[in-house]
């Protein structure tokens, strides 16, 4: 589905006193890999919500290097490394938070921040 379509029919689900308060964005780098992006969500111009794949993607390796030096498995050819480096690879994926919970810490902080008129 196009953007502008799915935009389109989230904007619809909003109530009208919401409508003009929360606003959808979405972009893509056409000349990354795969076309990678961001989404975004704003109440009132505040971002409160954030989802790019090339942050997540350098996070996610960044993490994963860390566990496989503490874990002193950096030679996936060693047969003796190879479980634990594998692993340290599956393991920032078991430990990440999901999405909605961060969404929901975001908003509850804007909202105890006076930043969103109640």
């Amino acid at each position: 589905m196009q953007w502008s379509k799915l935009k389109k029919s989230a904007d619809n689900l909003l109530s009208e006193s919401v409508k003009s308060r929360l606003e959808f964005h979405n972009t893509s780098y056409n000349r990354t890999h795969d076309n990678t992006g961001r989404c975004w969500i704003t109440v009132d111009k505040h971002e409160v919500f954030n989802a790019c794949t090339v942050t997540w993607q350098s996070s996610y390796h960044k993490l994963a290097d860390e566990i496989q030096r503490a874990n002193q498995c950096l030679d996936y050819t060693d047969p003796q490394q190879r479980k634990g480096y594998y692993d340290a690879t599956q393991m920032p994926r078991r430990s990440s938070v999901n999405e909605e919970s961060i969404l929901n810490t975001s908003l509850k902080t804007l909202w105890n921040s006076g930043q969103v008129y109640r």
